[in-house]
Formats: structure tokens, C-alpha cells, sequence
């Protein structure tokens, strides 16, 4: 097998494959992938009409992702540990979505893994409207914030379609800053602020949607997005400043309003088992957690 870098070309070959699972899942998202894969060192593989993934991030590890085939998946699973297992004998499968996991116990039995659900890595999938119109009481506390925004500023905030080619220093002088604030080290050369600079230069391509909130003129939050199928929007990225009140409920209300129409359901993706994260994703009232399992592989019970 052998494995290469993801390119923007391979967009629509390997998203027909990760269409294949169907699980509203991030990692079924190029887009998300293509982003991610340098820091993640994850690498792909298409032989026999199947997708295969691999990371060798870990010298103590080999990390492999479910196979995505319109054929054999037995087949596909047992030549993809094969292979992980010439390099390591310490198989991890990661992002086995709840139908893959069923697979597997089906055909190769339970004690042939140790599944560890993940929390921090669980998907937020929530109700595009209830985003946009933040409706009933379960939504006061966000009406609440968005109305101190618009009380404060006035007619002085708008937000705008991003241009990623003439928003570009600004999106990046936005994203350090905010690092910054957050009293992280070396924002400039981290792995979220080179995905975001990915995002910006293939922006067209990847297909993504951005908005930016300002107040008098000042840029004061910017997300980032796609539309993943005609039943899921992804957000990807949403940083705002918190010195202006009410900008997060705002910047997520605004994009929603701008880009959720007419699909159903909206993924904002994990909370990494951060507090502070969980508690805001948790806020906006999810209709589903995704489930995500992390595998351990026996490779002499796969036969």
C-alpha cells in the first residue's frame, strides 16, 4: 500500500467515500481533513474502490482510520491492519463511528477489540433553526446575550461575507491576538492558526462560507464553514473577541441566519474535554452527541 499527502484535487473522489458511513461525523468532512492532515500527519490510500487513512504520528503506535469501501469491507479491514501491523504491532482505529463498531464486532468478534467511546472528540449536532431564530425558553439566556450586543452597539456593528483574499492579514492578526489573549504561547505558529491560513488559500475550492462581526469598522469575531451535505452545515472556526458582550451569541446567530436555511441540522463539532468549551457547545441545547470510538486492535483476531 502506499500511503500520500491529500491534495485539494482529491476532494470530490474521497468525499464520495467518506459519504459512504453517513455518520454526521467531522472526520467525514475533506474539507476537515484536508485542513488537519499535517498536523495530524494523517496520509491516504485509494486501491481496490476503497479509502484507506493512516496516521504515524507515534513511534509507540500506528494509527489507522476505518476503511470506507463500496466492496469487501471485511476484506478492506483485514489488508489495512496488515499493513499497520508491518509497522507496529499497536493497532489504534480512530473515529469508528457506532454503525462501523457494530461491523466489526459482526465479523470479527468483540474480544478482537477495546473500544474506548471518547467524549472530548463527540460531535455537537444541533437544529439549524434553532440556531438561527434561538426560539422558546431553552434559548432566553442567548436572546439575552445577542440583545445586550445590539443595545450596546447600536447601528455602529455589521457583519459581512468573508473575502478570504482581502480579509486574509486581518482573519490572522484576528486569530493571533485572540491566542494571545488567551495567554497561549507561539499563537502565530500553531497548528489551528496554519489550518485557518489553509482554509483561506483554498477557500474556493474547499467550498467554505465565512462571515465577519464588526463594530465600528473593527473586526471583532470571524467563523469559518461549509455546507458538508444537503442535511449538515459544518462550523469549523468561530473566534470572537470577549471584551465585546454578547459577540459569540452573536457571530453564531448572524452566520446562521446567512448560511442554514433550508438544511437541517448544523454540526459545530468536539469540545476536546475542555470545561469552559463543553459548557458553551452544551449551552445551545445539541439534539445529538456523536459518537466517536477510539480502537484497540488484537491483529491475531483478525482473520
Amino acid at each position: 500500500m502506499e500511503f500520500r499527502a491529500f491534495s485539494i484535487d482529491d476532494i470530490d473522489l474521497v468525499q464520495s467515500y467518506l459519504d459512504i458511513d453517513g455518520a454526521f461525523m467531522a472526520e467525514r468532512n475533506f474539507a476537515g481533513l484536508f485542513l488537519w492532515c499535517d498536523h495530524y500527519k494523517v496520509k491516504m490510500c485509494i486501491e481496490d474502490d476503497c479509502l484507506y487513512m493512516c496516521s504515524n504520528r507515534s513511534d509507540e503506535y500506528m494509527m489507522v482510520f476505518p476503511p470506507f469501501t463500496r466492496g469487501d469491507f471485511k476484506k478492506a479491514f483485514i489488508k489495512l491492519i496488515d499493513y499497520a501491523r508491518s509497522i507496529n504491532d499497536y493497532i489504534l482505529v480512530n473515529s469508528v463511528s457506532e454503525s462501523q463498531k457494530e461491523k466489526l464486532i459482526e465479523l470479527f468478534g468483540e474480544d478482537a477489540f477495546e473500544f474506548e467511546e471518547n467524549r472530548g472528540a463527540m460531535d455537537y449536532i444541533y437544529n439549524s433553526e434553532d440556531l438561527m431564530w434561538l426560539k422558546g425558553k431553552k434559548f432566553s439566556a442567548k436572546r439575552n446575550h445577542v440583545n445586550k450586543f445590539l443595545g450596546a452597539y447600536g447601528d455602529s456593528w455589521s457583519f459581512e461575507k468573508m473575502d478570504p483574499l482581502e480579509n486574509r492579514n486581518e482573519i490572522i492578526d484576528f486569530q493571533i491576538s485572540w491566542g494571545t489573549s488567551r495567554g497561549e504561547e507561539d499563537t502565530a505558529d500553531s497548528a489551528e492558526t496554519f489550518s485557518i491560513k489553509k482554509a483561506l488559500d483554498n477557500f474556493d475550492k474547499l467550498a467554505l462560507k465565512g462571515g465577519i462581526l464588526r463594530v465600528n469598522g473593527k473586526m471583532v469575531g470571524f467563523t469559518i464553514g461549509k455546507k458538508v451535505s444537503d442535511h449538515v452545515f459544518g462550523v469549523m472556526f468561530e473566534k470572537a473577541d470577549i471584551s465585546y458582550e454578547g459577540a459569540y451569541a452573536m457571530i453564531n446567530q448572524q452566520f446562521a441566519q446567512q448560511n442554514f436555511e433550508g438544511i437541517p441540522f448544523v454540526n459545530r463539532e468536539e469540545d476536546l474535554g475542555i470545561e469552559g468549551l463543553r459548557k458553551a457547545k452544551l449551552s445551545y441545547n445539541p439534539v445529538q452527541l456523536t459518537k466517536k470510538y477510539l480502537v484497540k486492535v488484537n491483529p491475531e483476531k483478525i482473520k
